[in-house]
Order: C-alpha cells, then sequence, then structure tokens
C-alpha cells in the first residue's frame, strides 16, 4: 500500500522534457584579422562594416546556409 501510496505522488515528478542541444562542428575557414585603427572614424567603420560581413559570410558557409 505505501508503495502504491509513493508511485501515485512521485509519478507527477517523472516528465520528460525536450531540449535542443546545439552540438558543435569543425568549420574550415581561415581567421580574419581585425582592421587595425588609422585614426579617421570614417576610414575605421568601413573598415569594420566591411570585417563583420566577412564574419557572417564565413559564419553562415560554416552553417551550411545559401551565400547571396
Amino acid at each position: 500500500m505505501l508503495l502504491l501510496l509513493s508511485a501515485l505522488l512521485l509519478s507527477g515528478c517523472a516528465r520528460v522534457e525536450y531540449v535542443e542541444v546545439l552540438i558543435p562542428t569543425k568549420c574550415s575557414v581561415a581567421k580574419r584579422e581585425r582592421p587595425s585603427k588609422s585614426g579617421k572614424v570614417s576610414v575605421d567603420v568601413k573598415a569594420i562594416f566591411a570585417y563583420t560581413q566577412a564574419l557572417e559570410r564565413d559564419l553562415k558557409m560554416c552553417r551550411g546556409d545559401k551565400i547571396q
């Protein structure tokens, strides 16, 4: 009787949860160098923008997304 009662009380704790698990994959992309500071804000912003676009392209390629 005690076993039946404890099984009934603990059955609410037995809940299955599915959680997405991301598995890291190896990608063979050469490391990009950060742009150096030139002193001119407009030149630096353009260089940083080009750098971030290149990083996004590399990331899309590693994830298997189509590159536009």
